[in-house]
């Protein structure tokens, strides 16, 4: 997994994927850091809220193409709506755990991200279903009205 150096500032994006209900999936939103020539990518089912921890699914890094996508996904994987886009900061880094700002028109956010086992030593994720990152929300503000 590729790491922003300490104090390096870099885009995140929160889309919102609606997805097709047959798929056997649920709507969620992705939330993306940029990583080197991808997005760090984790599935969430909540926006942040201040206090709170959430979970996240990991998932397969995604093409830095979808800091602009929004509309429909090609093979019926549903469509993206914006949510926020902005830049992110790292404050702390350490092999299992980030602690990051993020500054958007929309958010202000402090988050302690807890990556899984497999990100010691600076070794590639390679995600699966069961791979999880926590999500403490240590400070949160937010302009976001409509998000669903």
């Amino acid at each position: 997994m590729n790491r922003l150096p300490l104090g390096e500032s870099a885009r995140f994006v929160i889309l919102h994927h609606t997805v097709d209900p047959l798929s056997g999936r649920v709507d969620h939103y992705d939330f993306m850091l940029e990583s080197g020539m991808s997005f760090l990518t984790m599935e969430i089912l909540e926006l942040p809220t201040k206090g709170k921890s959430i979970s996240a699914r990991l998932l397969p890094n995604h093409r830095l193409e979808y800091w602009d996508i929004e509309g429909p996904i090609s093979g019926n994987r549903g469509s993206v709506r914006r949510i926020s886009r902005g830049l992110y900061q790292t404050l702390e880094l350490s092999p299992r755990h980030w602690t990051i700002t993020l500054a958007s028109p929309e958010i202000s956010a402090r988050l302690r991200l807890a990556f899984p086992e497999a990100s010691l030593a600076n070794q590639p994720i390679k995600p699966q279903s069961e791979d999880k990152i926590s999500i403490e929300v240590l400070e949160y503000h937010s302009d976001l009205s409509n998000t669903n």
